[in-house]
């Protein structure tokens, strides 16, 4: 054998002894189905978006990524105005959504209104408050979600998030009470946002 042959067949001998160890416990985790997939969310998840459907997990708390908050944010200042503040309770400083977490409020003054409704299906919107007849909805405009929004509603638990959102604006006969509710149709879903005892408004 050449010389150099036989130091070519310990240099490798060396590796597979260095090697080996760490290739025998990569396969037994394997073997054994403890490794999960690096790019996946969690099995279990343990917290829910703030406008995730439900079912979500027992006892889940709901959460708004601020980059979502700030995404939203800056839709209002586009759509409205730079000056606008959006909509929110004042008692914890939370986002107001409907009984079906789905639509969310945004704004509001003493003529108009303006919501979200995180959904790719919605073929029509009716709107109404209590106490008054149909409100006119003034438009109705699709808004794309970008990656990193939908990613960051992902890593928080919502599987599965819309593609796009409506913004919808609908006209007020006048400034909203506190407690009143705003009934939101889009067929088959009705939703219901209530207005908090006290509510920030522009």
């Amino acid at each position: 054998m050449r010389k150099e042959t036989k130091a070519n067949l310990v240099f490798a001998l060396l590796l597979l002894i260095l090697i080996a160890p760490g290739f025998f416990i990569l396969m037994k985790k394997k073997l054994s189905g403890s490794t999960e997939p690096a790019h996946l969310p969690p099995l279990i998840p343990h917290e829910a978006a703030y406008i995730q459907p439900e079912p979500i997990p027992p006892r889940a708390p709901r959460v708004e990524p601020p980059e979502v908050r700030g995404w939203v944010m800056t839709l209002l200042h586009d759509q409205i105005d730079p000056n606008s503040r959006m909509v929110r309770d004042p008692l914890n400083d939370s986002p107001i959504v409907g009984n079906r977490y789905t639509t969310q409020l945004v704004y509001m003054n003493h003529d108009k209104l303006v919501f979200l409704i995180w959904s790719d299906n919605v073929p029509s919107v009716r709107v109404w408050v209590d106490g008054s007849s149909e409100l006119v909805t003034d438009s109705v405009t699709w808004i794309e979600i970008p990656k990193h929004i939908r990613h960051v509603l992902q890593k928080v638990g919502y599987i599965d998030p819309p593609q796009r959102i409506a913004w919808v604006q609908a006209k007020l006969p006048g400034i909203l009470a506190s407690g009143q509710r705003i009934k939101i149709v889009y067929p088959p879903t009705e939703e219901f946002l209530k207005l908090p005892d006290s509510v920030m408004k522009p």
